[in-house]
């Protein structure tokens, strides 16, 4: 009897300590975007990077991705086109001061090694998004990299535009450590 409740003790603890999930800090990131305005492509980057990263390649329905960043940081290099983008009829900044995404399934990827479902909200406005994502990991560091397409419009991020391109191209790059 004491050998059965022994070995079902250490199964358990082994399923326990096996469920754990890697929490990773970022060391370093870049978070930008590109769009047309006029023909012409218009790049940006934003700040302010608030976040969570549970993530294992074994245990990717234990893994979760969260993040956010601060719109008043969004920076074209442009500083009027910048306070353009920060009133009401783009980002509002004053009511939506942040842009959120978090992951609802991540799962072996066809493109990409990983692939995602996530829950994007900008201006209070929210999608679901399938983002194709790499996680190269070298020991006890890794690299997560994404690039995805969102529609501005969606969001209601600037309104009805004959100059201003719909589609936006966001990518996200963050260096990681255990």
């Amino acid at each position: 009897m004491k050998r059965i409740f022994l070995a079902i003790t250490l199964a358990v603890l082994a399923t326990v300590s096996h469920a754990q999930v890697t929490s990773w800090k970022v060391t370093n990131y870049e978070v930008t975007f590109e769009i047309t305005n006029m023909g012409i492509p218009v790049d940006g980057t934003l700040q302010g990077l608030q976040y969570s990263v549970s993530f294992d390649p074994n245990q990717l329905s234990e893994s979760k991705i969260m993040g956010s960043v601060d719109v008043n940081t969004i920076d074209t290099g442009i500083g009027a086109r910048d306070r353009h983008l920060k009133n009401e009829d783009y980002f509002d900044v004053e009511r939506f001061p942040r842009i959120h995404i978090s992951s609802t399934n991540l799962r072996k990827g066809i493109d990409k090694p990983y692939e995602g479902s996530f829950k994007l909200t900008i201006r209070d406005q929210s999608q679901f998004l399938e983002v194709p994502f790499s996680f190269d990991q070298q020991g006890n560091q890794a690299v997560l990299n994404a690039t995805f397409n969102i529609d501005r419009r969606d969001f209601e991020v600037g309104g009805y535009s004959l100059s201003m391109g719909d589609m936006v191209e966001i990518s996200i790059r963050m260096e990681l450590e255990k």
